[in-house]
């Protein structure tokens, strides 16, 4: 099923954090990326739209946060287009 990931950014401190978040899923014993939001760097709220079936079970976010001492506070969902 197709849907929307939704990314909630509700805080940002420190110096220049750049979170590199994204939704992989699980293709047999090999991994694929669905899609990869844009850095956010101040508070916000992202779409990410994945137009291919997603398996929900086999599903995941990655992240990396990059600075010297970041602070980020994040949230990440799914909706499920019908």
């Amino acid at each position: 099923m197709p849907g929307v990931v939704p990314l909630k950014v509700s805080g940002v401190e420190n110096t220049d954090p750049t979170p590199d978040v994204k939704v992989v899923g699980l293709d047999g014993d090999k991994t694929c990326e669905f899609g990869k939001f844009a850095q956010q760097t101040a508070p916000t709220t992202d779409l990410l739209s994945i137009g291919m079936p997603i398996p929900t079970h086999k599903l995941r976010v990655d992240w990396e946060i990059g600075s010297t001492t970041p602070s980020f506070t994040f949230e990440v969902g799914l909706w499920p287009r019908r």
